[in-house]
């Protein structure tokens, strides 16, 4: 035993003695980090930003409670009620937005349903939702565009449809 214990120490300070010639070394080096972003397409010298009226400062809510009937919902079906009131809510509220956002909405709130279940026994769930909006915006207007920086950033976004650039 009292040789195991003579092993560990020394394995223990060679591992500090390694961690400190790491460190040094680690200074010595210095860490360069090397990144490259791509400049905006906008030309910010002629592009102008102004607010426009969008419309009426407003905030919406909607209050649900769901009521889990034991005899008749499963955990899933139950699960599925909520978020397809989520799904249907932020799709109801946000017309323009990506039906990737209203889904990822949606299989949160099942998750979340299914989690809740799995360790408690719920009798119900209060949903809340809430949508705002506001009444300006700031916009780039007029907008313009450096077609050879718009080229640059769609060649190294989509490296597989490349752009060519006359000269």
């Amino acid at each position: 035993k009292k040789e195991m214990a003579r092993a560990a120490m020394a394995y223990a300070k060679e591992t500090i003695a390694a961690e400190r010639k790491v460190r040094q070394l680690k200074k010595q080096a210095g860490q360069t980090q090397i990144t490259m972003n791509i400049e905006s397409p906008i030309c910010y010298l002629q592009s102008q930003t102004k607010p426009i009226d969008i419309s009426f400062d407003t905030i919406e809510f909607d209050v649900q409670y769901f009521y889990k009937n034991e005899a008749e919902d499963s955990n899933e079906s139950f699960a599925h009620q909520v978020s397809s009131h989520v799904q249907e809510r932020s799709s109801r509220w946000h017309p323009g937005m990506s039906f990737d956002i209203s889904q990822e909405s949606a299989s949160s709130a099942n998750s979340t349903m299914m989690t809740q279940q799995k360790f408690n026994e719920l009798e119900g769930t209060i949903v809340i939702s809430a949508s705002t909006t506001h009444k300006s915006a700031n916009v780039l207007c007029p907008f313009v565009l450096d077609a050879r920086k718009a080229i640059t950033a769609w060649n190294y976004t989509y490296p597989d449809e490349r752009l060519e650039a006359d000269p």
